[in-house]
Parts: C-alpha cells; structure tokens; sequence
C-alpha cells in the first residue's frame, strides 16, 4: 500500500475526517465557549488522524462532565452504524472488553468471519478540571470498511456529532444558553430564532381569486368554530353531554402554487386573527438531541404569543418533511413527537386562543398519527376555469369580461401562482417595449398577456426536456 494515494480508500477517508474536522473548528458554538472561557480551541477539543498499515486512526480528547454517559451515548450510536452498513454486513458483530482498573473502555464491530471493521478505544484522563473530566477516544477504520463509499465518512460523522460535539454543547450548556439569552432582543426576535414569523400584511379575500367552495369549507369548518368557540362548546354539551374545547387542527393539501398559504393568511386577516409562519426546516439543528427541544420552545412560544395577543393561527408550511415515523432517525422522530403531543389535544384547556394549520404538497409521505390530528382535510385542486377568470382579474384589472374569459380559456391546467407569473411576465414585456419606444401604453393588452403565456409555456416544456434528461 502506497500511502497518500488519492485512490486508496483510506486516503479517501482521511479526506473526508478531516473535512470534518475543519468544519467543526468553525463551528459557532465551540468558538464562543472559546472566547468565554479564554482558552484554545485545542484545550476544548483536540483531532489527531493518521493512516497506519491498513487503519486510519482518529485520536480525539475534549471536556465532558459526565464520562460515563459520554460511554452510554457511544453505544446506543452503534446503532446507527449498524443501520447505515447492514446493506453491506447484515450480521455485524460487537464485543465489548472493560479494564476496570484503569477505567479503560474497548468496542470492536466484527463482520460474520470475525475481521474487524472498527473499533473504539475510550478512556479519561485522572485529572480533572473544574467539574469536567477530559476524555479521549481513539476511532480505528480498518481498510475493509472504508472501502465501502462513504461508510467512514458517515461512520466519522454519527461519533463525532451525535457523542463528541454533544457532549461538548451539554458540558458548557450553561455559557451557550447565557449567551444566546442575551442576544434575544424580544419575543419576536425569539421566534425568528426558531423559524417563526409573525406575519403582518394586510392581503384580504379580495386577492384571493376563485376557489369559492374551498373559502366556504374553510370558514365553515375551520375558522367559525375557531372564532365562536363559546358556541361550539354549548352545541357539544347538549349533543354529547360534555364540554370539550380541543385544539384545532386543519390541514391544506395540493400541488405547489394553488394558494395554500395565501388563503390561510387572507382568511385570517378578514378574521382579525393573527398568523404566524413556521419554517419546519430552521427546527433542526446540528446538535444531537436538540431539535426536540426546539421545536417544544417553538411550541411554547407560539402557546405564549396566542394568549398574550389573543387569537393566533400557526401556519406550518411542508409539514411532510416531517416524514414517515417507519423511515425516520431518532432524531426526527422525537420531534415528530413533540409535535403530535401539541396537536393532540392534551393541553387544550389553555389553549383556545390557538388554531394549527399544516401544510403539504406530498399528503402521502405524512405520517398517519400526523394526520389523523388535523380535523379537517383542505384539498386545493388546480383551478377550474371559473377559478382562472376570477384570478386574472385581481391581476389583470383592466381586461374586460371578454378578455378575461379567453385568457381563462387558453390558460387550462396552470395554478394561481403560474397566472401570477404570466400577468408578471407580460407587464415586464410592457415595461421593456416601453424603454425601447416600441409601444407607448401603460397597461398590458389581452395580446401581450397571451404573448406571456406563449413563453411561459415553452419554458415551462423547455424545463420539463431539462430534467426528464437529467434523471432518465
């Protein structure tokens, strides 16, 4: 073996480690416990990697409080790696050796014929500093692993996030918490941190075109009851003998640019309700364990914000990433939890100023305990041509009724958000033409509309030949 090949496996692995690792000197967090604590950045956590025979070795020490736990956290992520190698070693094999006097801790992954894959070497320093006792974790590769594509790398990743940055985040917990506390300037500010928005524009019914039987449902269904709650309860005491005011869920499903998120915020600003955004991506972090609890602190806070400001609805748009619990980490399933226990209706005495509505382009890939909590289920179907006229008329405002129902016409099987995109297209037309002294009106034409929906079509064909070449 020629080390320092590029084509050796090894190599390729040490490659990526230390990727990594350089990452993880950037990270914000380990920089501020730094700058805090006044140390070196090699006094908080120190990476060593070396390539010896047929073993890349990753030498790592840090500070932990809890040794014991930071042993516990180390196994239970063996089975992640059990989970993304079983492909390639279904029968995966562990033993594990104590040296009970030197407190000294040996795990070695084995395939079927006994040949070791990887192996973890752990052990403490006898001297501590403070509350926090350093740590050291020897991770040995052997060549049969890493060369199977990305396994170290993936391998690296699961010990060095989910046991050694952890332990890293919880030991200095008190300093990163103090910190961000104090660059919290307001409960708004606080929301945006998690991904929440408080929106405050004022778009009404009036902008919404179309789609009149799903307006119906939604005021039906939806936010009557949400707003006469006092109501409800009184009709359920005489029918079921019981008050009952639980938290109100709904969800919007449909293709991408049918008007799911602009209806719920138009509904209700006509309702005098406020709206906040919930950006489901922003809830995950890079810490092993605290997405949960970022999305409970986002749950807290918006239960917060609704009863200080009064009626409040929660738009949580691609809640589907979310996903299915049968294919999902650890990770995300915790968080899949927290939420379903906040939908569930358990703390629903304190919880009437709030209404849920989640969102969805894929209803298919949500998770069935997810959707048996939204009450009511809002299909937002393509426009119809009655849709289309009354959409191009909120953006097309002076084409008469003739002209209105021929661009309805010629515009099938396009969303509210395409015919947006047609009446934009055909007004920067203008605006150019204009510039150019081609034309000399100030408004578009039925002619330059259908000019728009002339190109919109072709590039929305020229995009569909792009990706059926990209993926057959």
């Amino acid at each position: 073996m020629v080390l320092g090949n590029k084509f050796d496996p090894l190599y390729t692995a040490k490659k990526d480690i230390e990727d990594i690792i350089a990452e993880n000197d950037k990270d914000e967090r380990i920089n501020k416990i730094v700058k805090k604590k006044g140390l070196k950045l090699s006094e908080i956590v120190e990476n060593e990697i070396k390539i010896s025979y047929d073993t890349l070795t990753t030498y790592t020490s840090y500070r932990t409080r809890d040794y014991k736990r930071t042993l516990i956290e180390l196994i239970e992520n063996i089975e992640y790696i059990k989970e993304f190698s079983k492909s390639t070693y279904p029968s995966i094999k562990f033993k594990i050796d104590f040296d009970r006097n030197d407190e000294k801790y040996y795990i070695e992954g084995m395939n079927d014929k006994g040949e070791t894959l990887f192996s973890f070497n752990i052990s403490k320093n006898k001297y501590e500093t403070g509350d926090l006792t350093k740590t050291y974790i020897y991770t040995n590769i052997y060549k049969k692993f890493a060369e199977n594509a990305d396994f170290a790398k993936e391998f690296f990743s699961i010990i060095n996030k989910n046991v050694i940055l952890k332990d890293i985040n919880d030991s200095y917990r008190d300093i990163l918490t103090a910190d961000e506390a104090n660059e919290q300037e307001g409960p708004e500010d606080r929301m945006n941190s998690l991904g929440i928005e408080v929106y405050k524009g004022e778009i009404g019914m009036k902008s919404v075109g179309g789609y009149r039987d799903i307006k119906d449902r939604i005021e039906r269904e939806i936010f009557t009851p949400f707003t006469n709650k006092k109501l409800l309860s009184e009709i359920r005491e005489l029918t079921r003998g019981e008050k009952r005011n639980e938290v109100n869920g709904a969800l919007f499903y449909g293709e991408p640019g049918t008007g799911k998120t602009l209806m719920a915020r138009a509904i209700s600003y006509e309702n005098e309700i406020n709206f906040l955004y919930l950006n489901i991506a922003q809830i995950y972090s890079k810490w092993y364990g605290e997405s949960a609890n970022r999305m409970k602190t986002a749950m807290d806070t918006v239960k917060r914000y609704a009863k200080e400001n009064g009626k409040t609805v929660l738009f949580i748009d691609e809640i589907d990433s979310l996903g299915d619990r049968k294919y999902l980490s650890t990770e995300s399933s915790k968080v899949l939890n927290v939420l379903l226990t906040y939908l569930s209706g358990i703390k629903s005495d304190n919880d009437d100023e709030l209404l849920f509505i989640g969102c969805t382009n894929m209803i298919e890939n949500l998770d069935p305990a997810l959707l048996s909590r939204f009450k009511s289920k809002i299909y937002f179907r393509k426009p119809n041509k009655d849709d289309r006229k009354e959409v191009l008329s909120t953006y097309c405002r002076k084409l008469d009724e003739n002209e209105l129902e021929e661009l309805a016409d010629k515009s099938d099987n396009l969303t509210g958000r395409d015919l947006e995109s047609i009446a934009s297209i055909a007004e920067d037309n203008l605006a150019y033409d204009i510039a150019k002294n081609r034309k000399n009106y100030k408004t578009p034409r039925l002619e330059d509309y259908l000019a728009a929906l002339s190109i919109f079509k072709q590039h929305s064909e020229e995009q569909k030949t792009k990706n059926s070449s990209m993926y057959s």
